[in-house]
């Protein structure tokens, strides 16, 4: 091209940047380099090319990337308005951000900092950096949990499939891994129902404590916080870098929070990260003062005001300093402490309150108030590696005679989160039991959300180890989230997991969801509207963790939106609760090829294992012996009842056939070959005219 001498100077001064063919003064270019980074300006230095495998702990929780979220907000500030109105020519409404937008996780970057790196480019869309420096190991950043894969920048970008380049988009989380925080959980029955998807949405909890630093802990970076006060100095729970507080000082809350909140595996996962999280700081680690328990009224008002369906406060309040009048157990009566009617006055207005018996011995009458409360849910402590109360644990009654604690749960060595020392640690008291079970009751009301504070205790009570028998070191016994579910869904019907499974299998898109309820007579249909369509088309949903086929033609590359209604045969509805809606209002965004995992499901409940490269054939191949029951994958474009598979040996030889069935869309067929031996063999598949050979090989 050829640029004028009036612009010489000007153009000369962006050679790089508009492409001008010109040869530019060096002093100019001098002036002009400061506008790179100073790492891009080296010609010798050896670049690399990092893939990252998430956008941060907030990316992977479900509901991490939507509107409102933080990771969501940030993101919407990286683009203007003018770029988003462009995005809308092209893009569904609800569709003109997602998690590729987002920028990349910094705390990932100052890893790679911390080992030599400098960061010399950030590429959102990739998710990956290029980063340079002295002496930095391909195989010590392949190995760190964070990244992908690992490339020279002088290489090519290697070409991926549709489904590797989306997956980073759509998926939130795999299976949990609960590591050592395994049996914390177990032992109260909440794994089963991450199992099913659900792991707190659309539940806000509200937690007081000592405070909370959250934002420097790897586990609880990706909390869904919705907001903070400092009842104290009426300002951020945050302590960090406060001269006037303990350096112990938030500690506890710390701890605490990521009993409910953490997603971090295999360290730590809480028992409901799903949820959303207002926090309260009311105790000042400096002294024991009554004036404590009217922080506590304050800030239990104030979560109150914020909407909280549950309140979890590991604080309770007997004796006090000498400068200060303790409490008598005269007055345990639920009735008389400034606490124990702060709490009842919250749960008259709908907040499940969940607080900590105690931590001064089952040997009679320890409790601390507001374990007093009528309306508390009290959970005592048992031991890590028994059923029985820790020693620690404080038992009842009331001074007025009643039962508590009401339930138990682990809390001896329970894995949480601490900001002094390491940062994961066994800790133990009733402070860390009762955040497990303020974290079922929230995947409790994220199944139901109609139930009221009195039904979900209902249902965690009459459930529990000793419902019949309760006595005042264990109360009702060992609560178990699980079966207070089976008992729910006896009078709500039918669980379903709030998100939806997705994922491309061969030339069609799957969409499933996981289903918990007392009857499997139930009719499921997904109803799909393409973007070419005015209506919605119908497509019935199989059993078991139900899943419907949609071919990829049918998009015609467009998104869609989708809903699922769950309906029970009219012989078994139960109490007025025939059907389930996802979501219960609206629809949800459906994009083909790519995949949508909800965070918790257990991979294993899928009728055909997520695949990554699957081709049509026997599936899996080669065939173990011990199961010899497989699935013949293939991709119907109509339906037939006419379809037959003929298995031969490598001889050619002729050994049996089966007459199938194939719908339109991707069947998953089952064959028994428990009749073959060991070796290998060819199965021919012929329906409509067409006919496909697949080899496959049994093993011992």
């Amino acid at each position: 091209m050829s640029c004028s001498n009036a612009a010489y100077n000007l153009i000369c001064a962006f050679t790089i940047l508009c492409g001008c063919g010109i040869m530019c003064p060096r002093s100019l270019l001098s002036q002009t380099a400061p506008m790179l980074p100073s790492t891009l300006q080296s010609t010798s230095a050896t670049f690399i090319r990092i893939f990252l495998r998430d956008k941060g702990p907030e990316s992977l929780r479900p509901g991490g990337f939507q509107v409102g979220s933080p990771l969501y907000e940030q993101t919407r500030a990286l683009h203007t308005e003018r770029a988003l109105q462009r995005r809308a020519k092209v893009l569904p409404e609800n569709a003109l951000l997602s998690i590729q937008d987002a920028p990349v996780f910094e705390p990932y970057l100052d890893t790679l900092r911390k080992r030599g790196a400098v960061i010399a480019l950030r590429l959102r869309w990739r998710n990956a950096v290029v980063v340079t420096g002295a002496n930095l190991s391909f195989e010590e950043l392949r190995r760190l949990p964070f990244v992908e894969r690992v490339q020279s920048a002088r290489e090519r970008l290697k070409p991926t499939s549709v489904q590797e380049n989306t997956q980073i988009q759509t998926t939130n989380c795999p299976t949990p891994n609960y590591g050592n925080a395994a049996r914390q959980l177990a032992l109260s029955g909440i794994p089963p129902l991450h199992a099913v998807g659900l792991t707190g949405q659309g539940v806000v909890i509200g937690v007081m404590d000592t405070g909370f630093r959250w934002k420097e802990q790897t586990s609880l970076k990706g909390a869904s916080i919705l907001g903070e006060y400092d009842v104290i100095r009426q300002d951020t729970t945050s302590t960090a870098n406060r001269s006037d507080d303990r350096r112990d000082q938030d500690s506890h809350g710390t701890q605490v929070l990521s009993v409910i909140a953490a997603y971090d595996p295999p360290n730590l996962i809480g028992a409901a990260f799903g949820a959303q999280f207002y926090l309260a700081k009311t105790e000042d680690t400096r002294y024991e003062r009554n004036l404590e328990q009217d922080n506590y009224a304050a800030g239990l008002e104030w979560l109150e005001s914020r909407g909280v369906d549950i309140m979890t406060a590991s604080l309770g309040y007997a004796q006090f300093d000498s400068t200060d009048e303790s409490m008598p157990y005269s007055e345990m009566n639920g009735k008389t402490s400034l606490v124990a009617r702060s709490v009842n006055d919250a749960a008259r207005r709908g907040v499940l309150c969940f607080i900590p018996a105690g931590n001064d011995s089952t040997k009679g009458r320890t409790l601390s108030t507001p374990a007093d409360a009528d309306s508390a849910l009290v959970v005592g402590a048992i031991l890590a590696d028994s059923l029985g109360a820790a020693k620690f644990s404080s038992s009842g009654p009331t001074a007025d005679g009643r039962v508590k604690p009401d339930l138990m749960a682990q809390g001896q060595r329970v894995i949480s989160a601490s900001p002094i020392g390491q940062e994961y640690q066994a800790a133990s008291g009733t402070s860390l039991s009762t955040p497990i079970l303020a974290g079922g009751a929230a995947l409790l009301l994220s199944a139901f959300p109609t139930m009221k504070p009195w039904e979900i205790r209902d249902a965690l009570i009459k459930t529990a180890s000793q419902a019949t028998k309760p006595d005042n070191v264990m109360g009702y016994g060992i609560a178990n989230v699980e079966d207070a579910l089976t008992r729910a869904t006896a009078q709500y019907g039918v669980v379903a997991s709030p998100e939806l499974l997705s994922y491309p299998l061969l030339e069609a898109q799957r969409v499933g969801v996981a289903l918990k309820n007392p009857s499997a007579s139930l009719d499921v249909t997904l109803f799909v509207k393409f973007a070419q369509s005015q209506d919605f088309t119908r497509f019935p949903i199989g059993d078991g963790t139900r899943f419907a086929t949609i071919p990829f033609v049918q998009f015609q590359r467009n998104p869609a939106n989708l809903s699922v209604a769950a309906e029970a045969f009219a012989e078994v509805r139960v109490n007025g609760a025939p059907h389930l809606r996802i979501p219960r209002m609206g629809t949800l965004p459906l994009v083909p090829r790519q995949t949508s995992l909800p965070c918790g499901l257990s991979l294993n409940r899928l009728p055909v294992e997520l695949p990554e490269k699957v081709q049509e054939g026997l599936f899996p191949n080669p065939v173990s012996r011990a199961t010899r029951v497989v699935n013949l994958l293939v991709s119907a474009q109509e339906p037939s009842t006419e379809a037959e598979c003929k298995i031969f040996n490598s001889f050619g030889q002729f050994l049996l056939s089966e007459k199938l069935s194939v719908n339109t869309g991707v069947n998953a067929i089952p064959l028994d070959l428990s009749s073959l031996a060991s070796g290998v063999y060819f199965a021919r598949f012929r329906y409509n005219g067409r006919v496909s050979m697949y080899k496959f090989m049994i093993v011992p």
